[in-house]
């Protein structure tokens, strides 16, 4: 079992409970992100298939996959490769994710093959550098890039304590410019669901009118 592997299996069994309640949880919170992918890969069978880079547990894949997407996931953990097969297999074993061990900086697929690519909780591992390499292997392969990163504001209890950089959304505006792209909506989703953060609150009462903990982009080439 990897690193990441122990993390999420802390988060999914110690935070959740188990894997329903982690899924209902997560699903519900990232609904921005979801809406944003949804809009711009088109009604399904209508289009090109999606892709989730670094995928991780692969939960969006497997919803994605469910409401009928073809859907494309790829990470270079084969252990975080494995929970992506069982969320897919319980999400939606009979339209599974396409799980590939894969790098983001060189994604092994045509120039635009796909209508939409997407993250969450991935660039912040990396440097500037990376993230505009990153970036633009994305939009090379994509017409559309939805990215989901944590700000400054990200509630303690789900910090994984490596190497994240909780980087302003002014940051986040600078790094997406320099990669040579447009940004064509930019929101912000919670992490936690309401009862969480609820308890949260309780607990940093000074955090209630906080902006919400994570920057959504929706970002295509520049023209």
């Amino acid at each position: 079992m990897s690193e990441w592997d122990e993390q999420y299996e802390k988060v999914i069994t110690n935070m959740f409970g188990g894997l329903d309640n982690y899924l209902s949880a997560k699903l519900k919170v990232r609904r921005p992100m979801i809406n944003q992918v949804v809009k711009h890969a088109g009604t399904v069978g209508s289009g090109k298939p999606i892709i989730e880079c670094g995928a991780g547990t692969g939960k969006l894949s497997a919803f994605f996959a469910h409401l009928g997407y073809d859907a494309f996931a790829i990470d270079i953990d084969d252990s975080m490769l494995q929970v992506a097969k069982e969320m897919s297999d319980k999400i939606s074993p009979t339209n599974p994710v396409k799980l590939m061990n894969a790098d983001i900086k060189n994604i092994p697929f045509d120039d635009k093959y796909f209508s939409v690519a997407h993250s969450h909780g991935v660039l912040e591992h990396f440097s500037d550098a990376e993230i505009r390499e990153i970036i633009r292997e994305e939009l090379r392969i994509a017409d559309t890039v939805v990215l989901g990163a944590p700000s400054p504001y990200f509630a303690e209890e789900e910090k994984m304590h490596g190497d994240e950089r909780y980087l302003p959304r002014k940051k986040w505006r600078e790094l997406i410019v320099g990669s040579n792209a447009n940004i064509i909506a930019e929101t912000g989703m919670h992490v936690l669901p309401f009862h969480k953060r609820l308890q949260h609150f309780a607990r940093h009462p000074e955090k209630i009118f906080a902006p919400k903990a994570i920057h959504l982009f929706t970002i295509k080439d520049k023209v």
